[in-house]
């Protein structure tokens, strides 16, 4: 199943999504003409990506660019979409969304990889929880780049 677009989401936008986001730009080279963004459930605009986040990026020598956060509008959700949340709470804020055809296609990260659980939210924790969740995260995306690639 080809995409339009992935959405990365997390709860304000600013620590696990804009760390997929760029994470996934950087290991997806031949992502095609597909879109890579992340959006929060509660962000609050113009907050900046958490110092900690930008550091991890920083020292895996992961290419970003300074953003602010972004809540998930309507206009996120055309065409075809992935929404890969980092939760199950994520997804459940979902439920009631009105879906048009089969999209968006929503999973949490975990399910999409083929695991069970959720990404920790590391806010407010040591530079190490930012890293141990850099390290899940890589290790997701992989296998999320994968299934992709097996979908082609």
């Amino acid at each position: 199943m080809k995409f339009d677009k992935i959405i990365f989401v997390c709860t304000g936008n600013t620590c696990r999504s804009p760390m997929a986001e760029y994470m996934m730009k950087y290991q997806w080279q031949d992502k095609d003409n597909t879109e890579i963004i992340s959006r929060g459930i509660a962000a609050f605009s113009h907050e900046p990506m958490n110092p900690k986040t930008v550091r991890a990026l920083e020292v895996n020598e992961i290419p970003y660019e300074q953003r602010t956060a972004k809540a998930l509008n309507e206009k996120d959700l055309e065409g075809r979409v992935l929404i890969l949340t980092m939760t199950q709470g994520h997804k459940l804020s979902f439920k009631n969304a009105g879906k048009k055809d089969d999209y968006p296609v929503i999973y949490t990260i975990k399910e999409f990889a083929g695991e069970d659980g959720d990404v920790k939210d590391p806010y407010g924790m040591s530079e190490r929880a930012y890293d141990l969740c850099y390290l899940e995260l890589e290790r997701l995306i992989g296998k999320v780049i994968n299934r992709l690639k097996g979908d082609e």
